[in-house]
């Protein structure tokens, strides 16, 4: 590992401030993640019913990648 790294000690201190730290960064990229879903839905709603229907197959798969990915990150 890089000595730049720092390390984490999870196991002393606050559990509030431990779950701020870990839970803060993730809403907000899930926060953006939503948002840039959001756009893509009002574009390809402008586009045709075809492409807002393929959309909405795809959205619960992509978003189940996401958490699965958030769960082993």
């Amino acid at each position: 590992m890089n000595q730049n790294q720092a390390h984490a000690n999870l196991t002393t201190g606050s559990i509030s401030s431990h779950l701020k730290k870990i839970a803060v960064p993730a809403s907000i990229g899930f926060l953006f993640n939503t948002l840039f879903n959001v756009v893509d839905t009002v574009y390809a709603g402008r586009l045709s019913t075809e492409a807002l229907a393929g959309l909405t197959v795809a959205f619960p798969i992509f978003f189940i990648i996401i958490a699965v990915n958030a769960g082993f990150g």
